[in-house]
């Protein structure tokens, strides 16, 4: 089983339950895992037998664009898509952070976690 992860993708976003967070905005990181069998690539160097990853990053920064009022929703498209479009997959591991969320007190992160495995 081969896996690929792209770390700490950066995004500014407009994803919000609060209308001043959808008008203004803020900073998101990313960071994605996927597996799948990567044999070919592995012993033929062929990427036809990979997933590339700058198409994962574009699926990403698709999604990301798009704009939600929960992250858990934006996670959940992210997945969904990174799955429709790279059907070897088997395995897909997904963190989604909004850096420093307006809430009370001093929180670095708000981070949701999904996993999608078939």
């Amino acid at each position: 089983m081969t896996e690929i992860t792209l770390q700490n993708i950066r995004f500014y976003a407009h994803h919000g339950f609060f209308k001043e967070e959808q008008e203004i905005g803020c900073e998101y990181e990313v960071t994605v895992t996927v597996r799948f069998d990567g044999t070919k690539a592995e012993l033929e160097d062929d990427i036809d037998g990979t997933v590339n990853y700058q198409e994962i990053y574009d699926v990403v920064k698709e999604e990301m664009d798009k704009r939600s009022k929960l992250i858990e929703n934006v996670a959940r498209r992210i997945i969904d898509a990174i799955n429709d479009r790279f059907p070897q997959i088997k395995y897909t591991e997904l963190s989604l952070s909004k850096i420093n969320p307006p809430i009370t007190g001093q929180v670095g992160k708000a981070t949701v976690r999904l996993i999608s495995e078939r």
